[in-house]
């Protein structure tokens, strides 16, 4: 396997075409995000923070000039008093639409990717809003990441850290407020 892996980096293979996600890899998935909406439904933004892919974990660590530990500690900090007056509920992940692309990391990684719309509601001091959106699924190494991609730095991130994102434009998103 560890050959095919270097002919298919040395003939320049990066991304292949979409394909079907498959059973074992469907149970995974979903098995990531249960564990994701179950995080949020509790308001532990933390773990929610940790289904991030290690190498963007550590690209923002770097860039913060902080060891990870610390780094990831500062966002708890943080995270915490942002969601005192915001809570999560009602997630929603289309399986059904998700296609997977497979792609080599130039470390020889081999990654599997894709898109998945999203629907949740989300209560900000009373008020409660409806957002349609996309996350970014990616498994590496057997563990599945869901991402988010709505912002321009988002997206940077995620291409320093996985370069064949280079094409990966911003999340479509709407909000809708259902209620004061």
């Amino acid at each position: 396997m560890r050959y095919i892996l270097v002919i298919l980096m040395v003939l320049g293979f990066s991304h292949a075409s979409a394909r079907p996600i498959t059973n074992v890899e469907k149970a995974a998935l979903e098995a990531s995000i249960n564990d994701f909406t179950e995080a949020l439904a509790e308001n532990d933004m933390m773990r929610v923070f940790r289904i991030a892919p290690d190498r963007v974990l550590q690209s923002l660590a770097a860039q913060a000039n902080m060891p990870l530990d610390a780094f990831l500690n500062l966002v708890k900090e943080q995270l915490d008093q942002v969601m005192t007056r915001a809570e999560f509920r009602h997630f929603e992940f289309e399986m059904e639409r998700v296609d997977l692309t497979d792609a080599i990391h130039s470390d020889g990684t081999v990654i599997a990717y894709g898109i998945i719309p999203s629907t949740f509601e989300m209560v900000v001091d009373g008020a409660v809003f409806r957002q349609e959106t996309q996350f970014l699924v990616l498994s590496e190494n057997g563990v599945w990441y869901i991402i988010r991609f709505a912002e321009v730095q988002q997206i940077l991130l995620l291409q320093q850290a996985y370069p064949f994102f280079d094409d990966l434009e911003t999340a479509r998103s709407s909000v809708t407020r259902l209620s004061e």
